[in-house]
């Protein structure tokens, strides 16, 4: 086993109780089950690259997503403290089976906040009334909420 690599895999289900429903009785407000399979594999050296792959099901639809990320951190982190200093850029790219293409960069500041950005190119049958027009999407992630306080020396 190389210690530099890394995997992980997940299966989570959405509308678990699909004959039911807890709001109303109307059954056009009832969802099928949404199932996600889930995997990730990472290979650590100097650049970190991140690769996720994300199998969606819901009634009758299916939707198959892959995503390749290369990561540079910079800085440094502390060997002899909790404390995490160092920064991060990534830049990436996201294909949905028959859908769309979406670029993703980033930047990660001292293990904390995380800002990126990426935008969806339609290329699936609807590109001719989209013109390649997609969606812009900004994220804006903050880690650390449930990990205890940084000590410092």
């Amino acid at each position: 086993h190389d210690k530099n690599l890394h995997y992980e895999f997940g299966l989570a289900w959405r509308h678990f109780f699909q004959g039911q429903s807890l709001l109303n009785t109307n059954e056009d407000a009832w969802l099928p089950m949404q199932v996600f399979t889930y995997s990730h594999y990472s290979n650590y050296k100097l650049f970190l690259v991140d690769y996720h792959f994300l199998l969606t099901r819901q009634g009758g639809s299916t939707q198959y997503t892959g995503t390749a990320l290369l990561k540079y951190r910079f800085g440094s982190d502390s060997r002899y403290t909790t404390a995490k200093t160092s920064n991060q850029i990534l830049v990436g790219v996201t294909y949905r089976y028959q859908d769309a293409i979406i670029p993703i960069i980033g930047y990660e500041y001292e293990r904390k906040l995380t800002f990126t950005f990426s935008y969806d190119l339609n290329i699936s049958g609807l590109q001719e009334v989209s013109n390649l027009q997609g969606g812009m999407e900004v994220g804006l992630v903050y880690n650390g909420f449930l990990v205890k306080k940084r000590r410092r020396i």
